[in-house]
Formats: structure tokens, sequence, C-alpha cells
């Protein structure tokens, strides 16, 4: 997706003379589509960015006033009282609805904050975002990760689904079970 980024910037997305195909195609040599589920297909974000573009162009900066505005907040709350303290249910109903236009689903959007917004804005100094990178629901993810999660008494209706304990289990299944600083964390 870095080099879609560089070879078709924001600006030529704008202008509404992108083909998805062409995007696609020109990098369908490094795709990496083992696996993939429909609804994750990398031609449908790329139609679903494209969407994004075409109907609110200016969502990069109306993103960042959104993402400036949320308060700065210790993450040594639980997830259930971090999020109700730091308006995350608004904070998505407005982003999802305004800033990113209905574009994709709730999950999608999810996805997007944990993997780009949240790590771009902490690398922008727009916000220190890791306490909401670790308490953000987890986004668009395979139903066995939350299946372990539950069956590790991890989630619950008393706490809630986070890209934290996510990505707590992903390094477990990176590192065959072995448990490395990530974990600590959980």
């Amino acid at each position: 997706m870095s080099r879609i980024a560089d070879r078709f910037p924001l600006k030529l997305w704008e202008s509404g003379e992108i083909e998805v195909s062409a995007v696609y195609a020109s990098e369908s040599e490094n795709w990496a589509r083992g696996g993939m589920r429909p609804l994750n297909h990398l031609k449908r974000r790329l139609k679903e960015y494209q969407r994004l573009t075409q109907t609110r162009s200016d969502w990069p900066s109306g993103l960042k006033r959104a993402l400036r505005a949320l308060p700065n907040i210790s993450g040594e709350w639980s997830t259930k009282a971090f999020r109700r303290k730091a308006g995350i249910s608004t904070f998505q109903r407005v982003c999802y609805e305004q800033e990113l236009s209905s574009v994709a689903g709730r999950t999608r959007c999810n996805t997007a904050m944990v993997d780009a917004f949240l790590p771009m804005a902490e690398a922008a100094g727009v916000l220190d975002a890791f306490w909401y990178w670790w308490h953000w629901p987890g986004g668009d993810r395979p139903e066995r990760q939350y299946q372990f999660l539950k069956k590790a008494g991890l989630y619950n209706r008393n706490k809630p689904n986070c890209n934290g304990m996510v990505q707590g289990i992903l390094e477990l299944f990176v590192h065959g079970g072995e448990s490395s600083d990530c974990i600590d964390l959980i």
C-alpha cells in the first residue's frame, strides 16, 4: 500500500482520474492474497478509498482535527473505563459518519484506526496515541482470535475487545506461544 501511496498520491485520487483496476494491477505481483476473505480483498479496499476521496476530499485534515481533539488521558484504566473517559464511542460515530463519510463499515474503520491513523497521529505528534491504540476496538480480525481471547478469559462483557489484546494474541502466534515484551502488558 505504501508503494501505491507513492505512485498514486491523494490529489490524483481526488481528481477522479484513478481506475482501481489499474492501481491494483500495478502491484499485482506484490500482493499477498492467500487466505484473504472477500471483504478484505485489496481491490475492494482500493474502491472504498476511491469512494472516500471522491466523497470527502478533505478527510485527512478532518481526521487530524478530530484526533487532536481527543483528550490526553492515562491508559492506566480498564478498557471499558478508558473508552468512557476518552469518549471513544462518540468519536467513532463522528469519525465514521462525518470524517470517513460512512464509506467503509465500522469494523473496517476500527482497523484503519489501529493499523494506520493512530500510529500516523503518534508519528506526526498529533496525539500521544499508544493507549488509544491499545484500548481501541480490534477491528477486522479473524474470529478465532476473539474465540481465543474469550477462552482465555480476556474478552467478555466487562473486558471488551481491544486492539492491545488482539496484538498480544498475534505476538503469541508469531512466537509459537512464547512470551515477549509485548505480552507483559496483558
